[in-house]
């Protein structure tokens, strides 16, 4: 359960996860995981690297740090550097963000007084985060090894790209699931069971429902559907950064400290970051078929979805089983009903609201439905996936120093 407010400040973390919301465009989503483990685990190690104010176990060991140090400002610090050796790094062309990037520093070093103290935040945070940047740099995410991919003979259930992308189109990020994983034991530590038979009385269902309720012409969808489907799909923010916006709200509403918060915010970007490097090895054992296929493949040629599908493999549902393992932590720090609706907006489609954390997994499972890219089926078994890797996660890493560690 999630402490009462304990420090000013303390919603620097979530100052610092919006602004990294906007590192990369919504179809890099998957990079974009690991530049906010990245940040957030800086920031959670800087704070508790801190003698005589650290609270819970780092990811890292905790780097050489003097009593006294602002946590603020090494808070602060860690995002900071981050942040701006990612953006140099990746998107060097993104001069835009390096500006915000610096005057957020700016913004939130200002109300810290000067002197020792701030200084020393600053060492520790910037320590803490190029102790994590050096350990990740080569954990694969650039595929060094220059993997290839193979496209599986097509045959009915088998995956091949669809419009608009071009016929030779690869599924993006294929070889993420060689990334090395951040808690997981491997990437096929949490594999799926094989998708439904096509020839089931269950799968034709799950076709019937997309192809009624998913169809860009759909009668059977409703406006406040629609509008679930592109708040989870392409709006401003929240698309695939919304347990990041969820958190964000939360943390909020609850008046969490900048240690809670800080944890919180790391554990969802691990188990985020772990989520889609198990998601991609699912999805690259299964290769199964998107629904456009099947449903044009079957005598509905012209059908089109609702929103456009992604250029990637069907099973299990990536963004139910990411975002789903996201939200499913977050309950773990938020159980049960809230005091108050939860209400997360985006910054270009409105306002979601739910009465438990947990309702917002069923809410995504539907709304990739909707939207006409998914199957019902391989919703619920990536968000099942996504649930067992929150529970991994929150069980074993970044736990309160007065808890045992489990192996």
């Amino acid at each position: 359960m999630v402490a009462a407010p304990c420090a000013a400040h303390a919603n620097v973390v979530a100052e610092w996860n919006h602004l990294m919301l906007r590192l990369e465009p919504t179809p890099r989503f998957t990079p974009h995981t690991r530049g906010a483990a990245l940040m957030h685990v800086a920031m959670h190690d800087a704070l508790n690297s801190i003698p005589g104010s650290r609270r819970y176990t780092t990811y890292l060991p905790p780097v050489p740090a003097s009593a006294g140090a602002s946590p603020e400002a090494a808070a602060s610090a860690a995002a900071h550097w981050t942040l701006r050796r990612y953006t140099q790094t990746v998107h060097p062309e993104n001069t835009a963000l390096l500006g915000q990037i610096e005057t957020l520093y700016t913004t939130s070093l200002a109300s810290i007084p000067d002197g020792p103290a701030k200084e020393e935040g600053i060492r520790v945070g910037e320590a803490a985060a190029e102790q994590l940047w050096t350990v990740r740099a080569n954990d694969g995410w650039n595929n060094p090894d220059n993997l290839q991919y193979t496209f599986p003979a097509p045959a009915p259930g088998v995956w091949r790209p669809v419009p608009p992308w071009p016929s030779n189109n690869l599924p993006p990020f294929f070889w993420w699931n060689r990334v090395t994983p951040w808690t997981l034991i491997q990437a096929s530590q949490f594999m799926s069971p094989p998708p439904l038979d096509i020839t089931s009385e269950r799968f034709q269902r799950d076709v019937a429902e997309t192809r009624a309720y998913g169809d860009i012409q759909s009668t059977v969808r409703t406006a406040d559907q629609s509008l679930a489907a592109h708040w989870w799909g392409t709006c401003v923010e929240s698309n695939f950064g919304s347990p990041g916006l969820i958190a964000q709200q939360l943390v909020l509403d609850h008046g969490t400290g900048l240690y809670e918060s800080a944890r919180i915010f790391a554990i969802l970007a691990l188990v985020q970051a772990d989520a889609i490097i198990s998601n991609i090895e699912n999805k690259n054992r299964w290769n199964f078929w998107r629904p456009i296929t099947v449903i044009r493949e079957n005598g509905d040629v012209s059908w089109t979805p609702f929103l456009t599908t992604p250029p990637n493999q069907e099973y299990p549902a990536g963004h139910p089983m990411v975002s789903g393992a996201g939200v499913y932590v977050l309950a773990k720090f938020f159980p049960g009903r809230l005091k108050q609706p939860l209400r997360v907006t985006s910054a270009s489609c409105g306002t979601r609201t739910f009465l438990h954390v947990s309702d917002a997994v069923d809410e995504v499972v539907s709304a990739r439905v909707w939207g006409g890219m998914h199957f019902r089926h391989s919703g619920e078994v990536g968000a099942g996936l996504g649930k067992k890797i929150a529970h991994w996660v929150y069980k074993r890493y970044l736990l309160p120093l007065d808890e045992p560690h489990l192996p």
